[in-house]
């Protein structure tokens, strides 16, 4: 079975795990979709992201073979009382579980995020994405990422790091094996 969501645009919204969301999907494809000026305004702790991955499996089961391309994500901010609380809590793309895989992320263009892709799984390519503005860090690979592919990105004007690899104290995978080059 395979999935195709394109060319939709979305905008508006207040409180999303994800705007667009995935969860246990075997083959699919997200492309030329427009993400854009969302924003959380209430001090509630909870997440605003445009793109998320298994954030909420069916049964266990994870994702793999999904190709997120060419999509535009841009202004999804949060209040000066949600960030006193809890922080820019806003990502452009989620993939949220150490186990899921083959996910491709390329040619997007992400802009005004707390972070522009988010990367908990394994073995997936994210390459040739622009990110602009990110407030936290452009790329970030934690809580078991591993076996990840990070290329030829351009990410400007990041927060904190262009690209950000580390450990968990959350889950009991390693972030560990990925291969971060030809960057700028």
């Amino acid at each position: 079975h395979k999935l195709l969501i394109d060319s939709i645009e979305l905008s508006g919204f207040s409180h999303a795990n994800g705007i667009i969301s995935l969860d246990s999907v075997r083959d699919g494809t997200l492309s030329n979709n427009h993400i854009h000026h969302c924003r959380i305004e209430k001090a509630t702790n909870g997440q605003l992201t445009g793109i998320t991955v298994d954030d909420n499996r069916v049964n266990g089961v994870h994702s793999h073979d999904i190709r997120i391309e060419n999509n535009r994500i841009e202004r999804l901010t949060v209040s000066e009382v949600f960030l006193t609380q809890f922080g820019f809590q806003t990502d452009g793309i989620h993939i949220a579980s150490p186990a899921t895989q083959k996910i491709i992320i390329r040619r997007n263009f992400i802009q005004d995020v707390g972070e522009g892709i988010d990367v908990f799984g394994e073995h997936n390519q994210i390459h040739s994405n622009e990110i602009r503005d990110a407030y936290i860090a452009g790329i970030k690979l934690v809580h078991g990422a591993s076996n990840n592919s990070v290329s030829n990105n351009r990410i400007i004007r990041p927060g904190l790091a262009g690209v950000f690899v580390s450990g968990s104290g959350v889950v009991n995978e390693n972030t560990e094996f990925n291969h971060v080059f030809s960057n700028t």
